[in-house]
């Protein structure tokens, strides 16, 4: 699922640091083969989330399921409903639920996978080659329209994909290619236009996107991932007159779980050195009385350093299954006193669960 995730960040063009930085933090791996020795059929998340914002502000404690899955008798996830609840919402009912089945084929790899979120649905049909490459994939959905990619694979590498879609009669894309047969360039008559370029880094793949609209640079995003275990290593943000606006790099234990992650968003250091510390309205003037008013002069505001948050998780496993997570996040930039910590338990059941929730309308809340 993860390297599925990888092929279609590469294809849709559209992701944030933040984005990023959230897929991760929220990707779990379950071993199939330990949960099939165990005979466990289900699994349900709690997270307690801790946050501390300062001696002048209160601590808040919010308690909730985040996540239950059903596996099949192969110990593979069959279905994932997620529950997020965003760490500054303070209790007040902000969610975002996400659901997600998977069917596997004959050949025990994923062929249909669907996903239903608040605001959309979609599904990705699936076909491999002989030897367990993703030759094609269908994408199609009630509120989009069908997409289709075929992948190209030589010495176990994709070489090559080829993007086809329901486009309107006026629309169309135009694809390029490098020597060794990788996606080098896309345009659409929208005027937009990506760039793609391939490094290979030790054990680390790079694919470095830049992005146009009518010939005008608006931005890089550079993500590398592991060759091995395909997970997400490093992404950095890059605008387009080349400033780097956030970088975010990943770390992981031998079970494929997140260990540690650092996020520095440069947003406020780029505004203040485009608009100085004028940018900030002056005060109004305090009236003391009819006849008298005076301002009072704020201090200078000097540049900001990048805010830089690192995310640290210790997990613990037992019998190859994770069971506890405690992920702590510190901002060390010094601009505030802002930190929060959740510890997330892991409870496993030898019964599938009662329902699969699958939503026709809105959620109930």
């Amino acid at each position: 699922m993860r390297y599925l995730s990888f092929l279609i960040l590469l294809i849709s063009f559209a992701s944030s640091a933040q984005d990023m930085r959230q897929q991760i933090m929220s990707d779990f791996y379950f071993s199939p083969e330990a949960m099939k020795s165990h005979h466990n059929k289900s699994v349900h998340v709690f997270t307690e989330i801790y946050l501390n914002e300062g001696e002048e502000t209160y601590n808040y404690i919010i308690t909730a399921k985040s996540l239950e899955g059903e596996f099949d008798e192969e110990g593979r996830v069959i279905y994932e409903r997620y529950i997020t609840t965003p760490e500054r919402s303070h209790g007040l009912g902000d969610k975002t639920t996400q659901h997600i089945k998977t069917e596997y084929g004959p050949n025990g790899k994923p062929s249909r996978i669907c996903t239903l979120r608040d605001f959309n649905d979609d599904c990705n049909d699936l076909k491999y080659d002989k030897e367990g490459n993703i030759t094609e994939m269908i994408s199609y959905g009630k509120h989009s329209k069908n997409l289709i990619i075929k992948f190209t694979w030589k010495d176990g590498e994709m070489i090559k994909s080829d993007v086809m879609s329901e486009e309107e009669n006026d629309h169309k894309t135009t694809y390029a290619y490098n020597s060794d047969g990788k996606l080098e360039k896309f345009s659409s008559s929208y005027g937009f236009k990506y760039d793609y370029e391939y490094k290979e880094i030790g054990d680390r793949s790079q694919t470095i996107l830049k992005s146009y609209r009518d010939d005008s640079l608006t931005g890089i995003r550079i993500i590398e991932i592991d060759t091995t275990s395909k997970l997400y290593t490093e992404y950095i943000q890059i605008n387009g007159n080349l400033d780097t606006t956030s970088h975010v790099k990943a770390e992981y234990d031998e079970y494929h779980n997140l260990t540690r992650l650092v996020e520095v968003d440069y947003t406020e250091v780029l505004h203040f050195d485009k608009y100085g510390p004028e940018a900030t309205p002056p005060p109004a003037p305090v009236q003391l009385n009819r006849e008298e008013s005076v301002t009072i002069k704020q201090p200078k505001q000097e540049r900001p350093k990048p805010r830089t948050t690192i995310f640290s998780s210790e997990n613990k496993y037992e019998n190859g299954l994770i069971v506890k997570r405690t992920l702590s996040a510190k901002d060390i930039s010094g601009r505030i006193d802002d930190e929060f910590h959740f510890v997330q338990r892991f409870i496993y059941e030898d019964q599938p669960l009662k329902i699969q929730s699958w939503p026709e309308n809105e959620e109930e809340w």
